[in-house]
């Protein structure tokens, strides 16, 4: 049974696709997350970069957005197997106003891009707006269904415009893809009104709903039912069903319990083992999940596998399974980019070759784009899945306020040595007793140390006090000259002779 659930609340959307039970794909939506594909924007060149080919666009988000000008001139032609500028003219300055759309979004200090080449996504159909290409999706293979499409779409396509078949249009009759045509070019007039009424940076198209999007690029006649938990959000939904596939209407329903839908289908809790960074697998391997801001590194380990026959049988076992669950991740946590999978390490390419034709089917339920390469000489395997929303770890995760995002923090002995140091400096240019605060763990540790050797090089007279404050920070030293403590006896200071 194939699901899909849509939870609405004012502060999150949420959409799971659930399979037998099982979710296999997880998708969140907030403001904070800032989720702009798709969208539409009227915006000024900030900044012209003739040796990158390119602008940075203000469109009015917290960065400008990079457009190259292969996105937004003609005049690029393929030149020794890069796109090169027919000529040496400057297509953009500053202060000029463009529409352009979000082609890919951001990630880590990079601000999303933008390309002034604006397609409209409907349910069977993209419209191109400044193009008169006619294609039709590489998924559907038969060949009489898809010139079928093409003489379709080539007999019906606006002037000056282009058009592309996506893989719902299969076996779809002609009446349906022309009055999605026809409503998408009238959407295209409706946002050139917006263009030419607001002023730049504006947002003139918004596709980011998520709701909205999964119902129109994932439901289809493989599902049983759709559940929508907000009355709002299902009225609209089944408004765009009644134009676009009314045989579909009866499937979606209203949840109008009051128990939390995604609590009765156990999604929250399944969807909070989402960021362990190890994940187990049936047969006692484990993989290592590490995104990075270049790439995500995938590290598979056999664990408590040992085997029942020989080693590179147990080897193949491990790594089949991880193929299983790194596409099953990479689903669910949406991860896209580089990513780069060390398996373990297989001596046969017979092996190799099962555990990428493994993927591969895996792979092959996926509706983003992937691309899986070949084994490096050091056993790698390169996988590139597009980046067409923000993944899961990106709404639910933030960086540390105190490792900085680094995943570590200074070891007790590196602060002890911090400790050391500022205090000693601060013994030779003052004239008093000094005050040291530290975590309670730390501080414990220097004074075990402390009573097998003294820890500071005290002058004659002088004292060091040592604060315990479970309010600090681990790694967090404060050291300040005090006057005579005699007058402070708490529990939590120690006074070093």
């Amino acid at each position: 049974m194939k699901q899909m659930l849509i939870r609405v609340r004012s502060h999150m959307k949420k959409m799971a696709i659930l399979c037998d039970g099982d979710p296999v794909e997880i998708a969140y939506s907030c403001e904070e997350c800032e989720q702009t594909m798709g969208n539409i924007y009227k915006g000024r060149v900030d900044s012209v970069l003739p040796g990158m080919d390119a602008a940075f666009v203000d469109i009015g988000l917290k960065r400008c957005a990079f457009l190259h000008f292969c996105d937004c001139c003609e005049d690029y032609r393929f030149v020794d197997g890069e796109k090169k500028p027919a000529n040496k003219k400057v297509p953009l300055k500053v202060g000029d106003e463009v529409v352009v759309q979000v082609v890919k979004v951001s990630g880590g200090e990079k601000g999303v891009r933008l390309s002034a080449n604006i397609t409209l996504p409907g349910r069977h159909i993209v419209l191109l707006t400044d193009s008169d290409d006619v294609g039709v999706s590489r998924r559907i293979t038969d060949e009489a269904e898809r010139n079928r499409l093409c003489d379709l779409a080539k007999s019906v396509c606006p002037q000056g415009m282009g058009i592309i078949m996506r893989t719902a249009a299969a076996s779809c009759d002609n009446d349906t893809l022309e009055r999605e045509i026809r409503f998408l070019c009238d959407r295209w007039e409706h946002i050139k009104e917006k263009i030419g009424k607001r002023t730049a940076p504006a947002l003139v198209h918004d596709d980011s709903d998520i709701v909205m999007r999964a119902i129109r690029d994932r439901f289809d006649e493989s599902y049983d039912e759709v559940i929508v938990d907000d009355r709002h959000s299902y009225d609209s939904v089944m408004a765009m069903m009644h134009v676009w596939a009314p045989n579909l209407v009866d499937r979606i329903r209203l949840w109008d319990q009051e128990s939390d839908l995604f609590t009765v289908f156990s999604v929250d809790a399944r969807a909070a083992k989402l960021m362990n960074r190890k994940v187990w697998l049936k047969n006692g391997g484990y993989l290592v999940i590490d995104p990075t801001e270049a790439l995500t590194v995938i590290d598979v380990n056999s664990g408590k596998c040992v085997g029942k026959n020989s080693h590179s049988d147990a080897i193949l076992a491990v790594n089949l399974q991880a193929a299983d669950e790194i596409a099953r991740q990479m689903r669910l946590r949406d991860i896209g980019g580089i990513i780069i999978v060390d398996f373990i390490d297989m001596q046969s390419d017979e092996d190799r070759q099962a555990v990428k034709d493994r993927l591969a089917q895996r792979f092959s339920e996926d509706r983003t784009r992937t691309f899986i390469g070949e084994f490096s000489q050091l056993g790698l395997l390169e996988i590139t899945r597009k980046k067409a929303r923000h993944n899961a770890a990106s709404v639910l995760e933030k960086a540390c306020p105190y490792c900085r995002g680094e995943g570590v923090i200074k070891s007790e002995i590196a602060v002890i040595s911090q400790a050391v140091r500022e205090v000693e400096n601060l013994l030779h240019h003052t004239d008093g007793d000094v005050l040291v605060r530290l975590h309670p763990v730390v501080a414990s540790n220097l004074m075990e140390k402390n009573e097998k050797d003294c820890v500071f090089r005290i002058p004659e007279g002088r004292r060091v006090y040592v604060q315990s404050l479970g309010c600090l920070h681990q790694a967090t030293v404060q050291v300040e000259a005090v006057g005579p403590m005699t007058d402070l006896s708490a529990r939590d200071i120690v006074i070093l002779p």
